[in-house]
């Protein structure tokens, strides 16, 4: 029988819409004498954007790379910096060794400089804070992205650490969904965050997250014009006390996903595929660069 033959008469099917959800099937030519119906045929889903084992395009993939490439460097180091170390901590203990020797009333001092000589020559040279901040924010995208993975099944594209073109920054994450496209910037602070005029704040430190999340908006936005792109700061860690800074809304991580989903649905599958394969084009992983 043909595949596009009533099931029931045999006349010949066309396409109609479910007025309930606007769902597509095939009618027969004949209704209402006749009500068979048919599903449409499956259509095979569409392919990803960027592959699954594609590990550049992975969340946090540019700031783990810049992290191991710090790590690499400080590694290098080491043994200079374990001899320079061990050579003042040598010269600062035999100086205690002296006073203790030459002016005993000084002894008090003298173990002093002893002491802190033998911490000096001795004890490890821990990774620098500055270094450690990359892992940290590494590990801080990729929990963003476990937190966005779930809007896919959703019908939303979901686009990570994206390179800004002639910049040496980049874009933590796009979505591209239903209720519109939002860039996401991911931050992993300590202490109280919070909002001083339009800048937001950690432990009291003036910070440039709004900045960064409005200049990656306006870059999202010149490539999906005129679509409006809306920035959000998901604060991972630090103790949230501001809703909104600078026209930017400040998330906690689990309101993240549920905040999207929350939004009256402004674009269509299709619409979302075109702009997700659009920015991905636009927008290569920003590890490749590394």
């Amino acid at each position: 029988m043909d595949s596009l033959a009533c099931p029931t008469c045999g006349a010949t099917m066309v396409e109609r819409k479910r007025r309930s959800d606007g769902a597509g099937f095939y009618g027969c030519s004949r209704y209402p004498a006749c009500r068979g119906i048919r599903p449409p045929a499956p259509q095979p889903p569409p392919p990803p954007l960027v592959a699954a084992s594609d590990a550049a395009a992975a969340a946090g993939g540019s700031a783990s790379a810049e992290y191991e490439r710090r790590l690499a460097r400080h590694e290098a180091g080491l043994p200079a910096r374990r001899r320079r170390a061990r050579l003042v901590g040598v010269g600062l203990a035999a100086l205690g060794l002296a006073l203790w020797l030459w002016i005993p009333a000084y002894w008090a001092t003298a173990a002093l400089l002893g002491l802190f000589g033998l911490i000096i020559a001795f004890a490890p040279l821990a990774v620098v804070q500055t270094t450690a901040s990359w892992d940290t924010g590494a590990r801080g995208e990729a929990e963003t992205a476990a937190l966005l993975e779930p809007l896919t099944p959703l019908g939303a594209v979901v686009l990570h650490d994206r390179r800004i073109p002639g910049s040496g920054a980049n874009i933590d994450h796009i979505v591209i969904c239903p209720s519109g496209v939002f860039v996401v910037e991911t931050k992993s602070y300590q202490g109280d965050v919070r909002a001083r005029g339009d800048v937001l704040t950690r432990a009291g430190r003036r910070t440039r997250a709004v900045e960064e999340a409005l200049r990656e908006a306006e870059v999202v936005g010149q490539i999906v014009a005129p679509l409006a792109v809306t920035p959000l700061i998901v604060v991972h860690r630090a103790r949230v006390g501001v809703r909104s800074v600078g026209g930017v809304r400040v998330l906690r991580p689990g309101e993240l996903a549920k905040h999207i989903l929350g939004l009256p649905a402004v674009l269509s599958a299709s619409d979302i595929l075109g702009l997700g394969a659009r920015l991905d084009k636009a927008l290569p992983p920003a590890a490749r660069r590394l």
